[in-house]
């Protein structure tokens, strides 16, 4: 499986990191990159989310991420904009979401 990492804005701005998978029109599919083998299996589950909450993976501002909601419980919306929303292939909506979640 090829891994495409993202940064996912969670729940109050909290970085997320995660695996993309795939996309449809209005959302894209998720995994836990600490599970791909159990995802492959079939016996553990990925998320769709919209767009606007997946973020190129840059492993540096991940991390300034981390310690920014560790250390105050946000995030800057500078450092999310540096990081841009993930760019997708044209052909990414092949797969429709309601088939994997």
């Amino acid at each position: 499986m090829l891994q495409k990492f993202v940064i996912l804005k969670g729940d109050c701005g909290k970085p997320v990191k995660g695996v993309f998978m795939t996309a449809e029109e209005s959302e894209i599919i998720i995994g836990d990159p600490d599970r791909l083998s159990d995802i492959e299996a079939g016996d553990h589950g990925i998320v769709c989310v919209a767009y606007e909450s997946v973020f190129n993976f840059e492993e540096d501002a991940y991390q300034q991420l981390l310690r920014e909601w560790e250390t105050s419980n946000e995030t800057s919306l500078d450092a999310w904009r540096r990081l841009g929303h993930l760019e997708l292939p044209n052909d990414a909506d092949d797969h429709s979401c309601h088939r994997w979640c």
